[in-house]
């Protein structure tokens, strides 16, 4: 599975409260969370610690902390700073949370670490401000942006996050690189390795998006100069020029020192806010009109198109900042109360999505005298000035626009102190003042930074009964004694008694036997009333309406999870729930308690009091009456679920179909909760019931999955931890509505009867079928009903037709063995074996009259064999004798007796015509010319004439005489003919070369494997040395005509006037005498002459791979070239099969090659055909 790494940053937090900054020293850490829908807890956590000495006020009423310009802020030590998230899925959300570390940590030498389990010393932290799930799409992040920005608001200020592609996936960055170049550049794919090594992907893709014009970084600035400052439009050019090749680090800077992007902004929550500044009503004909005419654009949501005619004709867009985040607070600890206890965020979990993060944030009280005293006391720290000469620009940011009606746009910095970045020839001081002009609509009131302090009834001791502090201690004294009362092996902890209801509670109290209890209070009262005073604090429900931006996710979710189409539920409310203790409790279950950080959103369905009991006191089997929940439990689910209502235990079951089995109209409530699955166990097929929580079992597993006969999938949690309720929405559902394919928001209310079509009531008024015949879905039920009544007594009549076929059917196959056609068929099987029988006969009678014949015929040839074999010693004795003999004349005589009796061709002629199959040996001439012979003189030598056929040194009389012709003529003639070349007489005769040699005896040569002892005899006869440089030669193809050239001693000399044949012969010539270079040269040049098109071109190119470039393979692959454009030469056959039999490898490819050269007539290659396959039929015997 791809996962999709990027690296988190935090960069800043602005509109710090003020109150935050007074009453001494203050340690805060900013956490970034992932959450996934499918899998919770899975990455770290992205930390930036800072104290109120960090805070500075660039301008005033604006205080904010730079993590970017404060090392220690975002060390990496202790698991503080930037991480990377590697998304095993692309959507993903991320909560923001900002904690306040109290005195007792402060005040420790151990860090803060954030990576702690909830079981740790982590009681020391509070939270003071969380965002709204900020959705992110890690894929596109990786693989499109490479670098996303966002601003998420808090409590405590907007802080500036940065998701990077990670730096470190060295190997992911060449992966999509290479994808990148192969679309736009393939040349370029030769420069990855490099480029990897030096440059950073974010640049990289950064230069290449701008190059092809993939992003349009002159739009996105003029967009956002149009929300943020208008009059810096005209610096756009010298801004690019400045941040050539790093424009994602100056839109990255921008945003983080102004505002987000508007087209990062909700569309939808963008538009409503741009028709609440100006007083429009969406419905109004001039806005429909606008909506009119960009209603074609394929854009998803809102087109950009209908913001653009917006802007144009009622004016700008409001400030973003104006309804995206909500007023900062801060709520400090009251120093006489200890520290609140508050289990900690931990990655894959978020924080309850507050009110005042979607909407205008609540009345509060304010105190001017601690306003201006915080304000005097806040720290007027100063951002270094940039070392550069250069004048700076920031677009100006304001902690929230003012009311009046020509606010200020430069309210946040001065032009010559923001550090993001410069501008050639911008003015220093703030000269400039920019100011919105012609606005038509009243801005909202002002949020300022100043001190703005939540006074709850639960924080004030001063005002707090007597009975407040009772209440206090004992709940401590109860804590303590049930931490050191528990039986577990885990931790206690205090966020365990918010997962009861009050009665559960109250029996836990009373089950210690310590608190005192009276008919009218005592301890045991006082009790339930701090528990219940406590759970009003920790659960909190916030009403949606359809304007939120959440609504719509919710509803979306909520058809999601129910399996109905969006038609068939219909939601009437949508309440967020969200509860701190529970919250902890799920935290720590997932962190600390789970095999496996996995969670899974699901829902339940039931009654709206009984659900909000459920998110309220936590789920229980107990919860879901009979008559609620039951219904949908037809099965052995239902009585595992039940049966769990005495003890309050699980399982607790979450069905993947709730509305299964609903065919009617029915109102009801779904709680969508967050469940810790953790790991689970998937049971068989076979098991239809959850397994029960063993010991065993919960070592291994969180929860289980199994498949209910009725309700189809049911996922079973075993802890009320495990569940955490998020939403509460009371819907209507409707099973038998469809939607129109058309218009999929209305429902099917007609019948089209010409079409055959169902459509809506805007269909058959003014869509498709208007005017056309129509019946109600009632109506056309009722007739369909008609219908299928015919087609069911159809179908009852065919039933009946089959059922008698079947029964005719059953009686014939019965009387099938006595059938006549059976009886006739056996009869002519009978005939048919005799008839084979006699066949069989005849044929291996005349097979042994053959092999009697061919057995005969073989004995003859074996006979003339064994003649022809003596003949040959005779001869060899007489050679051996002869080339004893110590005197040179009488070596030359035997020599010329023998050539004179023609001993040789008489038995070549023999061996001819009385063993006709019998494969013969060509002898082929040596092909070196003979030495110059250096002149003698007159006494010593004769002069002789040009054409005597003569040896030097010898009586010509006893030479035979031939002709230049009658040596041209040898070569015709099938029979062997003696011939003698002629000693030069003066340096200016030429030699006629040699004929050219056959590859037969080449190969045998080299050849490794096989007949290696007859492949050195036929070397030996090839490289016999003779004195008149002739020998016999038995070929059946006339010899083509050459013209003489002069032996210049390189081999090569002479190539120019030989023909192709011949010049491949020559090559192997001098590559016998060892004269490599001039072999190849000769062959380079048959290549260069023919090319690759003609059958001596692949010869050449086969030999020079073989003998000279020692490349097998390759010179295989020119033999089978060969072939294909002549596949009749036999002797390219026969040296390809040599070739991979004894050099590759490949004995049944040769075999194939062999019987193929022997079908064209190559007795050679019959016989080493035979030779070989007696060897592989040996060897696979032998296996």
């Amino acid at each position: 599975m791809p996962s999709w790494p990027i690296l988190v940053t935090i960069h800043n937090l602005v509109n710090v409260p003020v109150s935050a900054c007074g009453n001494g020293l203050r340690s805060f850490v900013v956490e970034a969370h992932m959450v996934l829908r499918v899998s919770a807890c899975s990455a770290p956590v992205a930390t930036a610690t800072f104290t109120t000495d960090n805070v500075v006020s660039t301008t005033p009423d604006l205080f904010e902390v730079r993590f970017d310009d404060a090392a220690q802020c975002t060390d990496d030590r202790d698991g503080v700073g930037p991480k990377v998230w590697r998304c095993a899925v692309p959507e993903l959300e991320v909560v923001v949370v900002v904690r306040e570390i109290t005195r007792s940590i402060r005040g420790s030498s151990s860090p803060y670490r954030p990576g702690r389990r909830a079981d740790s010393d982590l009681d020391g932290t509070r939270v003071v401000g969380t965002s709204a799930p900020l959705p992110l799409n890690a894929k596109d992040v990786v693989e499109v942006h490479k670098l996303t920005t966002r601003i998420v608001g808090t409590e405590m200020g907007q802080v500036g996050l940065s998701f990077t592609v990670d730096p470190g996936d060295k190997a992911g960055y060449r992966h999509r690189l290479e994808s990148f170049l192969r679309t736009y550049n393939p040349q370029g794919l030769r420069l990855v390795p490099s480029v990897v090594e030096v440059v950073s992907e974010l640049d990289t893709f950064t230069k290449l998006y701008r190059r092809y014009s993939i992003q349009n970084y002159e739009g996105r600035l003029a967009s956002f100069f149009d929300v943020y400052g208008p009059q810096y439009k005209s610096e756009i050019p010298s801004l690019l020029r400045q941040w050539e090749g790093r424009e994602e680090e100056l839109m990255r800077n921008l945003i983080l020192d102004n505002g987000p992007e508007v087209t990062t902004i909700d569309q939808h929550q963008r538009l409503t806010a741009y028709l609440a500044a100006y007083q429009l009503d969406r419905n109004s004909p001039s806005v429909q009109a606008i909506f009119a005419a960009h209603a074609g654009e394929k854009e998803a949501g809102v087109p950009a198109g209908v913001f653009s005619a917006l802007v144009e004709r009622y004016g700008q867009e409001p400030d973003p900042r104006t309804y995206l985040f909500a007023t900062p607070r801060y709520t400090p600890t009251p120093l006489s109360s200890p520290p609140t206890r508050e289990a900690p965020m931990k990655a894959g979990t978020y924080g309850h999505s507050h009110s005042s993060l979607l909407h205008t944030s609540p009345s509060v009280m304010r105190s001017s005298a601690g306003a201006s005293a915080t304000r005097a006391a806040a720290p007027q720290h100063c951002l270094r000035t940039p070392t550069s000469k250069r004048p700076y620009v920031a677009v100006p940011m304001s902690p929230t626009p003012a009311q009046n009606r020509e606010a200020l746009l430069e309210t946040a910095r001065s032009l010559d102190r923001s550090p993001s970045f410069a501008v050639d020839g911008a003015p220093r001081g703030g000269e400039k003042k920019a100011a919105v002009t012609d606005v038509r609509h009243e801005m909202k009131p002002a949020i300022t930074p100043k001190d703005q302090v939540i006074l709850s009834g639960t924080t004030t001791s001063s005002s707090r009964p007597d009975s407040s502090g009772l209440r206090g201690t004992l709940w401590s004294k109860m804590c303590l004694m049930m931490q050191t009362q528990q039986q577990h092996h885990r931790p206690w902890r205090e966020h365990l008694l918010f997962f009861l209801d009050q009665d559960e509670f109250a029996a836990a109290v009373r089950s210690m036997r310590v608190f005192s209890e009276t008919p009218d209070g005592g301890d045991v009262q006082v009790l339930v009333e701090e528990w219940s005073h406590r759970l009003d604090h920790a659960f909190r429900t916030e009403a949606l309406d359809s304007g939120d931006a959440y609504y719509t996710a919710a509803v979306q979710e909520a058809v999601r999870l129910t399996g109905l189409q969006a038609l068939q539920l219909q939601v009437m409310s949508v309440n967020s729930l969200f509860h701190k203790e529970q919250y902890a409790g799920f935290a720590a279950y997932v962190e600390g308690q789970a095999k496996r950080a996995k969670t899974e959103r699901l829902v339940l369905v039931g009654g709206w009091k009984n659900l909000m009991d459920v998110a309220r006191f936590g789920i229980r089997a107990a919860a879901y009456p009979t008559g609620r929940y039951g219904d949908v439990l037809v099965s052995s689910s239902a009585a595992a679920h039940l049966a769990s209502a005495a003890t309050g235990d699980g399982p607790f079951l979450f069905l993947r179909e709730p509305f299964r089995h609903c065919t009617e109209k029915h109102s009801c409530a779904l709680l969508i909760c967050e469940v810790a699955v953790g790991e689970m166990y998937s049971c068989p097929t076979t098991v239809h019931a959850p397994l029960k929580p063993t010991a065993n079992f919960l070592a291994k597993y969180d929860s289980c999955a199994y498949f209910d006969e009725a309700n189809g999938q049911v996922i079973a949690a075993y802890s009320r931890q495990q569940v955490l309720p998020r939403l509460l929405l009371q819907c209507i559902v409707d099973p038998q509505l469809q939607p129109c394919s058309a218009h999929p928001d209305r429902p099917i209310e007609y019948y089209v009867m010409e079409s055959h079509a169902f459509a809506c009531s805007r269909c058959v008024v003014m869509g498709a079928y208007k005017g056309k015949e129509v019946a109600t879905v009632e109506e056309a039920a009722v007739m369909a009903r008609a219908g299928l009544a015919e087609v069911e007594r159809t179908a009852n009549a065919l039933k009946e037709s089959m059922l008698a076929y079947a029964s005719q059917l059953h009686n014939e196959e019965s009387s099938m063995p006595t059938a006549p056609r059976r009886v006739e068929a056996e009869c002519e099987i009978d005939r048919l074996q005799k008839e084979t029988e006699e066949r069989v006969r005849q044929i291996r009678r005349r097979v042994q009259l053959e092999d009697e014949a061919q057995l005969s015929r073989i004995n003859a040839e074996r006979t003339e064999v064994q003649a022809t074999l003596e003949a040959v010693d005779e001869l060899g004795k007489r050679l051996a004798v002869a080339v004893q003999q110590r005197a040179p004349v009488a070596t030359v005589n035997a020599l010329q007796h023998i050539q004179q009796e023609r001993q040789m061709e008489k038995l070549m002629a023999r061996a001819q015509e009385r063993v006709p199959g019998a494969p013969l040996e060509l002898v082929l001439p040596l092909d070196e010319p003979l030495p110059a012979m250096p002149p003698r003189s007159s006494s010593t030598s004769k002069v002789r004439s040009k054409d005597s056929p003569a040896v030097v040194g010898l009586n010509e009389s006893r030479l035979p005489e031939a002709s230049a012709d009658d040596e041209r003529e040898s070569h015709v003639s099938r029979s062997v003919a003696p011939h003698a070349s002629r000693t030069p007489l003066t340096r200016h005769t030429k030699h006629v070369p040699p004929p050219p040699s056959s590859l037969y005896a080449q190969y045998l040569a080299i050849a490794g494997s096989g007949g290696k002892g007859a492949a050195a005899e036929r070397s030996s006869h090839i490289q016999q040395p003779s004195l008149d440089h002739s020998t016999a030669v038995l070929t059946s193809h006339p010899r083509p005509d050459c013209a003489t050239a002069s032996d210049d001693g390189d081999g090569g000399g002479g190539m120019k006037s030989l023909s192709a044949k011949e010049a491949l012969t020559r090559g192997w010539a001098l590559l016998r005498r060892g004269d490599v270079s001039a072999a190849h040269r000769a062959w380079r040049a048959v290549c260069s002459a023919h090319g690759t098109s003609d059958v001596m071109g692949t010869k050449a190119h086969a030999y020079i791979a073989e003998a000279i470039e020692k490349d097998y393979a390759a010179a295989a692959q020119w033999y089978a070239r060969s072939l294909q454009l002549d596949p009749q030469d036999r002797m390219t056959a026969y040296n390809y099969g040599v070739l991979l039999e004894a050099l590759l490898d490949k004995p049944q490819e040769a075999l194939r090659l062999y019987d193929r050269a022997a079908a064209l007539g190559d007795a050679v290659a019959g016989a080493r055909a035979r030779e070989l396959r007696s060897r592989l039929a040996a060897s696979t015997s032998r296996q």
